[in-house]
């Protein structure tokens, strides 16, 4: 059974790790914020926020997107590997409305890939986006591609 002083001190030691976890999150833990505030800090925590940047994940990495806005995503390796996981299972994409451009290879070997819904402001999609996109069975393409 653990002394009163080992408690106290595990609990200092849990919510020093609950700070750091909010902070890596990307909101503010003043010093000297009750642990009792905690709780509203968490809740201020955003979510469903879209990555911004370049995000690059291989075989052997992970990367934390939370700070990001919007972003570009490139996922490598070879057949044992999350990419071609992922280009196994997409069945449907919608680019979003603030994605003027979707670049070559974007799309390339997503075989289960069947309905693709693009953004009214898409200008250009470039060469082998969807080469090897063998399932698609439905494209809306914007005005701004006539």
């Amino acid at each position: 059974m653990a002394t009163l002083n080992q408690n106290i001190n595990q609990a200092i030691s849990d919510f020093g790790a609950i700070k750091t976890a909010i902070e890596n999150k990307g909101v503010t833990v003043s010093s000297g914020t009750p642990t009792s505030q905690y709780a509203s800090k968490i809740n201020s925590i955003q979510t469903g926020i879209t990555p911004s940047g370049t995000i690059n994940i291989s075989s052997n990495g992970t990367v934390d997107v939370t700070q990001y806005a919007s972003a570009s995503v490139s996922v490598s390796g070879d057949s044992t590997t999350l990419a071609n996981l992922i280009k196994k299972s997409i069945t449907s994409i919608t680019v979003p409305s603030q994605v003027s451009q979707i670049g070559p290879y974007s799309f390339y070997e997503c075989r289960a890939l069947e309905t693709v819904n693009m953004s009214n402001i898409l200008q250009s999609i470039d060469e082998y986006a969807f080469s090897y996109c063998l399932s698609i069975v439905n494209i809306t393409f914007p005005s701004s591609l006539y």
